[in-house]
């Protein structure tokens, strides 16, 4: 991986997100600030893709000095890069790029932000929903904390690839047994889009009993509150969404670009 001491011989850096739909996204006000806490210049563009080729394309031929990836293309690069981090070899997605001597370098920086996220959630049972990159960086930080692991996705062939990478944990559910999952589940977490802006009221499930004494997070930061979580904190559930493990993924990419240090995440 690259000498990040060669790295701090610079003072501007060109950053930035890749996604499908970015008008959401609150990187590049949280950049900025690391910027200013770090006496760096960066920007920090965005930058939107329909299809996995146009962003393959675009990916070889730009003048970035790294950037980030969000959904839906965190697998996109897999087998694309010169070298990736222990982390994305076992997550088998990432979220950070980085460009360094002509080469191109993978890192997981999602498992960051969700230890630090979670760092008080003790081993317990727990139920995904989704099976994306974000739901694979959760499993992966859940393999030691987990006894069991339920993971339901609408498309069946997709949970059953994190089953067969993550192993005897990881029990594929259908959608006919999410009442008696979420009743033996401690950790409830969806990593799914659903109830992201602009589509607010859409949910990867309705809750319909007491919650008390479990905790459920969702990935989405905007709102910072979705149905999905209000429907839990009122039937007695300890909320948290995704506005940390943003922070504290992005203060390591950040790390990762420029080599400088982060010491206030708070944003």
């Amino acid at each position: 991986m690259p000498d990040p001491i060669t790295n701090c011989q610079k003072d501007f850096f060109k950053l930035g997100l890749v996604g499908k739909k970015l008008g959401h996204s609150l990187s590049p006000g949280i950049h900025s600030l690391f910027a200013e806490q770090t006496k760096v210049k960066i920007t920090y563009d965005l930058f939107e893709f329909e299809t996995e080729q146009k962003f393959l394309d675009w990916f070889s031929n730009n003048d970035l000095d790294g950037f980030n990836i969000t959904i839906p293309y965190k697998e996109t690069l897999i087998g694309n890069l010169d070298s990736v981090s222990p982390e994305v070899e076992k997550i088998g997605a990432l979220n950070t790029v980085l460009y360094f001597n002509e080469k191109t370098y993978g890192f997981n920086t999602d498992i960051f932000g969700i230890a630090e996220t979670l760092k008080e959630v003790e081993k317990s049972t727990t139920l995904v929903f989704g099976s994306g990159g974000a739901a694979k960086a959760l499993i992966y930080f859940l393999q030691d904390k987990s006894d069991k692991i339920f993971v339901y996705n609408r498309t069946k062939s997709k949970a059953l690839e994190i089953q067969e990478k993550f192993g005897n944990k990881v029990k594929i559910v259908e959608k006919s047994d999410l009442d008696f999952c979420v009743k033996k589940s401690i950790l409830i977490a969806n990593c799914t889009p659903l109830g992201m802006f602009p589509i607010l009221d859409s949910m990867p499930y309705k809750f319909n009993s007491s919650l008390k004494g479990k905790t459920v997070f969702d990935m989405i930061y905007t709102p910072r509150k979705t149905f999905f979580l209000r429907d839990a904190e009122k039937l007695g559930a300890k909320v948290i969404n995704g506005f940390e493990m943003l922070a504290c993924q992005a203060a390591r990419s950040f790390e990762i670009w420029t080599a400088r240090e982060i010491t206030n995440k708070n944003v």
